[in-house]
């Protein structure tokens, strides 16, 4: 039986949070929009994704270009793109231990794909690109449905409060960290299947998971 684990890019692979900031407000300057503080961004972090767009000001018909700017900018940017101090390390041996690893994403996959090129992320088995933000739940019965394997044989690991909603929906155990984009409050009320602080913990808990009872 092989285990797959499927794991977010920004916030969990990757430490892309400042970048976010950073390259959110080139774009705002470019596009009129409102920039946001350092100080905003931490506070936001408590709260959902709709809420912080209400917060941002952010028209509901700007969104779908104010994404595809900025993962124009993220492809520019892609070399500087610092991957999570520890998870070099945990993905290597994740991936020595026989594990089916891919990553499902909101990101562009040339962005992810180029990133995995640079890092020497070859045993990476798939780079896959949610269409919607909040559409990811369709992208993980796909993956389900694309190797023909239960949804217990699968383990989603992201970083966002809406990544536990989508595994909620998909039916599938999600690992939620707690070093991305959303504060562990707000993660602990998307009550995921596990909750982890640190990298160092994450082989453990993957490895603790009751892949034998499937």
């Amino acid at each position: 039986m092989k285990k797959h684990i499927l794991f977010d890019f920004d916030g969990t692979i990757v430490n892309s949070k400042m970048l976010f900031f950073e390259l959110y407000n080139e774009l705002a300057d470019e596009q009129d929009l409102q920039r946001i503080s350092l100080a905003e961004v931490e506070q936001w972090s408590q709260l959902s994704l709709p809420k912080r767009f209400l917060k941002m000001n952010i028209p509901i018909f700007k969104l779908p270009m104010i994404i595809n700017e900025m993962k124009t900018k993220l492809n520019e940017v892609v070399p500087t793109i610092q991957m999570v101090d520890g998870m070099g390390h945990v993905l290597q041996k994740l991936n020595e231990s026989g594990y089916n690893i891919s990553i499902l994403s909101s990101n562009s996959t040339d962005v992810i794909e180029q990133f995995c090129h640079t890092n020497q992320l070859d045993y990476i088995q798939d780079v896959y690109s949610s269409a919607h933000i909040f559409g990811k739940h369709h992208s993980l019965e796909k993956y389900v449905d694309q190797y023909d394997i239960s949804k217990q044989q699968v383990l989603y690991v992201g970083d966002e409060y809406r990544d536990i909603a989508a595994c909620k929906k998909a039916e599938i155990p999600i690992i939620a960290v707690t070093w991305g984009f959303d504060a562990k409050t707000l993660l602990e009320e998307g009550e995921p299947n596990y909750l982890v602080d640190d990298p160092t913990e994450l082989s453990a808990v993957i490895h603790a998971y009751p892949w034998s009872s499937i």
